[in-house]
């Protein structure tokens, strides 16, 4: 995480939001987003799945995320965070 962006977060003039799309949109998928360590858990049936990132869990540099499924198969095409 770059420098500036930790002190748009920190200072409260920004969000960031962590984004998974998934390859199947017909079945359910469970799981855990993990961000440093905290765990924030999923379940959705949708497409996309979005969430905020708490800011107290960021450090400005290398940040550690972790995709954790709660099913036997979980299809991820694309992880992104977003400065929003």
């Amino acid at each position: 995480l770059p420098r500036e962006m930790f002190d748009t977060v920190d200072a409260g003039r920004g969000q960031l939001r962590i984004t998974l799309t998934f390859t199947d949109y017909r079945n359910m998928k469970s799981g855990e987003v993990v961000i440093n360590g905290f765990v924030q858990s999923f379940t959705t049936q949708d497409y996309v799945y979005q969430a905020v990132i708490d800011p107290g869990v960021l450090t400005p540099g290398p940040n550690t995320v972790q995709i954790i499924p709660h099913i036997d198969r979980l299809d991820i095409a694309e992880v992104k965070v977003e400065l929003v």
